[in-house]
């Protein structure tokens, strides 16, 4: 049971990393490693532009309270503002 327990927080916490981290790519680049394997996915013919474009347009959402939230939760001061916003 506690194996579990700690798989499952282990887990959390690295789904919460990644949306951290593929948030702040896309405020401060504009783009995800999402969109990248996207792009590839295009290039590669399993998806068409325009259905590319549907996903990237659907899954990159900003998420300022997210980061916020963990920035606060971590001890470390984020200023998003200072990123501007790609949308």
């Amino acid at each position: 049971m506690e194996e579990t327990l700690i798989r499952k927080c282990s887990l959390s916490l690295r789904q919460r990393n990644l949306r951290l981290k593929s948030q702040l790519y896309l405020r401060t680049l504009g783009f995800t490693i999402n969109d990248v394997l996207i792009s590839g996915m295009i290039r590669k013919g399993l998806l068409t532009r325009s259905q590319g474009l549907a996903r990237v347009e659907i899954e990159n959402v900003e998420l300022p309270d997210f980061v916020a939230q963990v920035s606060k939760e971590v001890g470390i001061k984020i200023d998003l503002t200072a990123f501007g916003s790609h949308f």
